[in-house]
């Protein structure tokens, strides 16, 4: 469960703090200088994401769709208005800018094309089945058949992902007609009175086409319009379907109470029900006439009034402290005792409600004068319901059908228009499947915002909790939503790219760095075709299941626009409702991504004519989208000639793309122009002809092979065979899954993945960037979307990739989930699952024991200290509360220990190893592997393959294994913002390392291999993992940076310090010992410490007053290599003394040479000024340079008597006349006088601490 901790929440006020001060009028470029760093907030309407000049409405909304191809406007059907009348017909073609467009090929493509039942033997084929009714076509991973499925909630999920991608506008430029043909399975002969042509029938369907952008004359519906689309949306992934694309709307979505003096204050939170679900349009206007002043009318759901704001969604109050309405006149304030009407507000463009059941549709009608939901039908006084409505396209595309009956014309019902449910995005209604997705996210927000007061005030720093309050005791609702929508912002960032997307191609390229370059908006032929994939994976049912195991299944075009249907009428809470659709969508496989479409979506009769397949096509059509051909020639020619891409030259290289090839015939059916099937007046016949051509046989036309080859009279530069007319929707779903997995064929595979790194690269707040080196990042490598829904619905254990279908649901604490002859229960309780399907097994608060099978399986400690062991497959382990043991197994496995002291044996594969808080032991394993130790004192080990380490929090034992592994001893912070003091051992392991100390005083082992080594903040250590061999290390070398100790082996090692700033020690205590060699101190600050440890060593300390010993060590060890180990530090002396040399250099050092006869260096009398603590007369010896000190010293050895005195006066013999060293035995102290003469200032070298007998003898003097 993601929970903010103190440090993650002094970042987020700071980034707050930028976006008040920006809105109070400082540039976001004044605030945060370099325009690549991921500070500040995001806006409502996302301008200023990216700063550089000209750039900053990349990735806002209201702006164009661009365009990765050419635009196509294809030539369409004649219109006839009046059937068998006598009005001309007139041809119609989607190049006009304005009115109608009348085509019938959407409608008969789709019924030979995408038609999943035993009509279509195609769909027969591949379903295995020519049952009556719609055949499921089940879907499977591609390459990997035994893996679990996707699910019903993946789709649903999709959906929710689009709608915060993409709106397109849909009025004021005409329609598109589709009329049907008289073999089509909805043609009606007699429409509604039973009587052909009396005028009644509808054998017609209707696409609204997308509003074009008024041309030069500035009207729209002219003949100088622009075909171009606008984006009503932000295209990032930023939750707009839960915050708005403009700040207008966020106002009246936000929770408001009244100030003492009684202005409105915002609370934090997100506007909630009477249950603390989703708010209503009923609700919202309550709100906004009681606390903000403002009397919203019906008609405001369509397009809101505009609001005076900042960026960020708050409103701008007037002079009486209220929201104020911007009108072409001025502002106009709210008003408590009599709110103010929005007639005269300017409009936002920006709709509450999108989809809106039909009977509550208030455009150009009067409320019914009733209190109930339902309208009255004409002449019958039956009361008609609003539930069961049509919808459901991705953009709100629609085909005009609605909910109930006929109503009565001329009124709609408020009641039921009160009861939708109001979001951020409008089409929160279009399913309540959808609802229950939002409904996550809306409770994940008010979490945050009760979790941020908690961890506020548990500091108990007045400072920090004023930074949270207007004044004492009153929180800063401004600062707490804001707070709450970074957090749940991120969470749905990271599941969307590591969940969603990365399902649907796992290829998207991980994230590098923010490139300011992109601009991530999303484009025409992602918005308007490819994304509309979701719909061939779409069911007949929506499924419930009731927490009891009950199921409440619901046929699917029942769930669009029923908003009652949601909570059942208030039978459920919001919780229970959403609860009830997770179980069930989460249970209930997805149709196959294919050219085939559920009946539900193809053949709703509610209302006009139905067909989601056909409204895709023609929206493509609509807005300009090539065919599929051309766009993979474009493709082609813009990567390059990727063979991927290659544009089909003929019928037999599209057959031999298909997925399911059984297609083939139904798509020379619909697009083949070969003259038995261009010929042929008939669906049945069009198909039969297209077999002749595909199978042959007696009715074969001669020219079949060269008609399907391309060649002969159908060669290219002969009349096209139809290749280059197929849609580019449906062409694209038929075509096979990519060799290297993913859900897509190549060409929907290559938009998909160029749209979703845009987002992610061209995004200045993605998730990897903005929450690097915080707690927050952390919890969010821990967190799962099943996680997010399970605490926000109460729905029970879920498979931890939750759009996964799972094959049974295995409750220990409900024997009766435990699916016959597969689960087995040991005398000491352990519950074992015996079968190789993909499980789900909850545990209980008591300390279980359960073992998994072969398959993908979620185990689920929950209390307890639970014993978890995952078997073969890719699993996911939960230990939850309490000190759990996880044991891995084979398989790309999830292990998360939670709270408690958790012991994780990850087993083969390429795991991620998350230890939660705790103590906690992560052992080694082989294959490649992801650690996030997490809070508390953790111990890691790495095995033999590639290991990711990241000690998080604490105090942390990190070991690297045989290969080259990264180590991190903290968060990975990359921007030094927020100061993790973990004092951490780091052991770099025998391969290429990479280790990072970060903050806190931390230990650094090396071993073999060549290792970067970045010690951090604090006062760190660089020592030497096998302490047996000589070893050489400079602090100056370009693989270390910012170590200030370092320790040798023992054996003959060179250590070298550097003259770099250091980091001050300040508690040395730490170390065992260390004080002591700091003569008691507890603080060092002058430069580096170097340890040499055994043997002969030579010790050269640079710049800065260091401290050298010659035989003193720093070593490490482990209570025990188990949850709870604690690390020991401490100083040891070498047993034997070497023989050493010091070496001090700049700066007033302290050496300690220890054991043996150690030799203290000068190279020049500047280096001098040093400690000599235990110089030993006879063994020691003080080494100096002659070329450095001069004063006519020579390479001789020994020191000549003549140039050495000592007295208890420390002046030189003044008749000596040459360089001459001066012992002074009063205070050890030892000078250099370059001349002899007295007369020159000297120059002291050291002080020898005990005042031992220094002679001529104990100095050497060498080149």
């Amino acid at each position: 469960m993601v929970e903010f901790s103190r440090d993650d929440l002094t970042f987020i006020v700071r980034q707050i703090a930028i976006a008040e001060a920006n809105s109070a009028g400082q540039p976001l470029t004044d605030l945060i200088g370099d325009p690549s760093l991921p500070f500040g907030l995001r806006t409502v309407a996302g301008t200023d994401n990216n700063l550089l000049p000209g750039q900053q409405n990349y990735g806002a909304s209201d702006r164009l769709f661009p365009r990765l191809l050419s635009p196509v406007f294809r030539d369409a059907g004649v219109l006839d208005l009046d059937g068998p009348g006598g009005m001309p017909s007139t041809p119609t073609s989607y190049a006009r800018t304005s009115g109608i467009v009348s085509d019938s090929q959407p409608r008969r493509i789709s019924n030979l094309i995408a038609d999943q039942t035993a009509a279509n033997p195609a769909a027969s084929a591949v379903a295995g089945s020519a049952a009556d009714g719609p055949l499921p076509i089940p879907n499977s991973v591609p390459g990997d058949p035994g893996a679990a499925p996707f699910n019903t909630w993946y789709t649903l999920f999709g959906q929710f992902f689009d709608h915060g991608l993409d709106l397109v506008e849909k009025s004021g430029s005409g329609a598109v007609f589709m009329p049907l043909s008289p073999d089509d399975p909805l043609y009606d002969a007699g429409g509604a009175d039973g009587v052909p042509n009396s005028g009644d029938e509808t054998n017609f369907m209707v696409l609204t086409r997308a509003t074009n952008q008024p041309g030069p004359d500035g009207v729209l519906g002219t003949a100088d319009d622009i075909h171009e689309q606008i984006n009503r949306t932000t295209p990032f992934v930023d939750q707009n379907q839960t915050y708005s694309s403009h700040p207008s709307h966020q106002v009246f979505l936000r929770e408001y109470a009244l100030d003492a003096g009684g202005h409105p204050v915002a609370t934090g939170r997100l506007l909630a029900g009477a249950d603390g679900g989703l708010v209503t349009w009923g609700g919202i206007k309550a709100q906004a006439r009681a606390l903000l002043g403002i009397e919203l009318a019906d008609t405001d759901v369509t397009d809101l009034p505009l609001l005076a704001t900042d960026a960020y969604g708050r409103f701008i109050r007037g002079p009486n402290g209220l929201p104020q309405i911007v009108t072409s006149s001025g502002l106009i304030e709210g008003n408590l005792g009599a709110p103010v009407s929005t007639a005269e507000a300017i409009r936002t463009g920006h709709a509450f409600l999108e989809d809106i059941a039909r009977d509550a549709d208030p455009t150009g009608k009067t409320a019914d004068p009733d209190n109930a939901v339902g309208l009255a039908g004409p002449g019958s006084g039956e009361v008609v319901t609003g539930g069961g409505a049509v919808g459901g396209a991705g953009d709100g595309d629609s085909g005009g059908g609605g909910a109930g009956g006929a109503g009565d014309g001329g009124n709609y019902d408020n009641e039921l228009l009160d009861a939708h449910y109001v979001v951020g995005d409008g089409r929160g209604n279009e399913n309540i499947g959808l609802t229950a997705v939002h409904h996550i996210f809306h409770s994940e927000h008010n979490r945050l915002v009760d979790q941020v007061k908690q961890v506020v005030l548990a500091t108990g720093d007045a400072d920090f909790i004023a930074e949270w309050q207007t004044s004492p005791g009153e929180w800063n609702g401004e600062r707490l939503f804001q707070a709450a929508r970074f957090g749940t912002e991120m969470q749905y960032q990271h599941l969307v790219f590591e969940e969603f997307a990365r399902r649907v191609q796992p290829g998207v390229d991980e994230f590098e760095a923010y490139d300011t370059t992109i601009d991530p908006a999303i484009v025409a032929e992602f918005a308007h075709v490819v994304y509309r994939f979701g719909h061939s994976m779409l069911t007949e049912t929506l499924p419930r299941t009731d927490a009891d195991g009950s199921s409440a299944d619901i046929e699917l075009v029942e769930a669009f626009l029923n908003p009652l249907g949601f909570s059942r009428d208030g039978a459920l809470t919001s919780d229970q409702a959403a609860a009830s659709i997770i179980r069930g969508t989460t249970g209930q496989r997805g149709n196959e991504i294919d050219e085939f479409v559920t009946d539900a979506l193809r053949n709703n009769l509610l209302g006009l004519p139905l067909d989601l397949a056909a409204i895709n096509m023609a929206r493509a059509r609509d807005t300009g989208v090539p065919p599929l051909n051309e766009a993979r020639r474009e493709f082609h020619r813009g990567t390059g000639g990727d063979p991927a891409l290659k544009p089909y030259d003929n019928w037999l290289e599209f057959g031999a793309n298909l997925k399911h090839p059984e297609s083939l015939v139904n798509f020379i059916a619909a697009y083949g122009t070969h003259p038995d099937i261009a010929g042929a007046a008939t669906l049945a016949a069009k198909r039969t002809a297209a077999a002749a051509v595909v199978l042959g046989g007696a009715d074969a036309p001669d020219d079949r092979l060269d008609f399907l080859a391309g060649t002969g009279e159908w060669a290219a530069d002969r009349p096209g065979t139809g290749v280059d007319a197929i849609d580019f929707w449906i062409g694209g779903l038929a075509e096979k899954t990519l060799a290297s997995s993913g859900l897509l064929g190549s060409t929907f595979n290559f938009v998909f993945e160029t749209q979703m790194e845009a987002l992610q690269n061209g995004d200045r707040f993605y998730y990897l960037a903005r929450t690097a080196g915080l707690n927050l990042f952390v919890q969010l490598e821990e967190s799962s979307f099943a996680e997010l829904m399970m605490r926000n619905t109460g729905v029970g254990h879920l498979p931890f990739d939750v759009f996964s279908t799972p094959d049974h649901t295995i409750e220990l604490a409900d024997p009766a989930s435990f699916p016959p002859g597969l689960v087995e229960v040991a005398a000491d309780g352990t519950v074992a699952y015996l079968g190789d399907g993909h499980v789900v097994m909850g545990g209980t608060t008591e300390g279980d024991r359960i073992i998994a099978g072969g398959g993908g399986d979620a185990l689920w400690g929950d209390g307890g200290d639970d014993w978890l062991s995952g078997g073969g497959g890719n699993d996911a382990l939960v230990g939850g509360e309490g000190d759990d043991t996880l044991l891995g197994g084979d398989g790309d496995d999830v292990l998360k220990g939670g709270g408690g002291d958790d012991s994780i044996d990850p087993g083969d594969g390429e795991d991620l190893l998350l230890g939660g808080k705790g103590n906690d032991f992560i052992g080694p394993g082989t294959g490649p592997k992801e650690v996030f130790a997490g809070q508390g004192n953790d111990i890691v080990i790495a095995g033999e393959d590639a290991t990711a380490l990241n000690g998080n929090e604490g105090d942390d034992w990190l070991a690297g294994g045989g290969a080259a592994d990264l180590l991190a001893g903290d968060n990975d912070d990359p921007f030094d913002l927020t100061p993790i003091p973990g004092n951490d051992v780091l052991i770099g392991g025998d391969g290429d390392d990479t280790v990072r100390g970060e903050y806190g005083d931390d230990i650094i082992l090396g071993a073999e291999g060549a290792d970067g080594i970045d010690g951090g903040r604090g006062f760190d250590w660089l020592g030497v993992a096998d302490a047996s061999g000589g070893i050489v290390a400079d602090l100056w070398a370009i693989n270390i940076d910012a170590v200030e100790g370092l320790s040798g082996s023992a054996g003959d090692d060179v250590l070298r310090g550097d003259d770099s700033a250091a980091d001050r020690l300040t508690d040395a205590g730490l170390i065992d010992g260390l004080a002591a060699l700091l003569m008691g101190a507890e603080t060092f600050d002058g430069g580096n410490i170097i340890l040499g440890g055994g043997g002969n060593d030579r010790i050269e300390g640079r710049g800065g007053g260091d401290l050298l010993h010659g035989d003193a060590a720093l070593q490490v060890a482990l209570t025990m290599h188990a949850p709870g180990g604690a690390i020991l530090r401490e100083i040891i002396i070498a047993e034997r003394g070497g023989d050493d040399t010091l070496l001090g250099g700049q700066g007033a050092d302290t050496l300690v040479g220890g054991e043996g006869a150690d030799s203290f260096e000068y190279r020049t009398a500047a280096e001098g000024g040093d400690s000599i603590r235990d110089f030993a007369p006879g063994d020691d010896r003080i080494t100096v340079s002659a070329a450095g000190f001069g004063g006519g010293l020579e390479a001789s050895g020994r020191l000549d008597p003549g140039r050495f005195t000592a007295n208890a006066t420390g002046l030189s013999d003044a008749d000596c006349g040459i360089g001459q060293f001066v012992y002074r035995t009063t205070d050890g102290s030892l000078w250099w006088d370059a001349d002899g003469t007295a007369t020159a200032e000297a120059v002291l070298i050291a002080r020898l601490d005990g005042l031992p007998a220094l002679g001529a003898a104990d100095v050497f003097v060498i080149a």
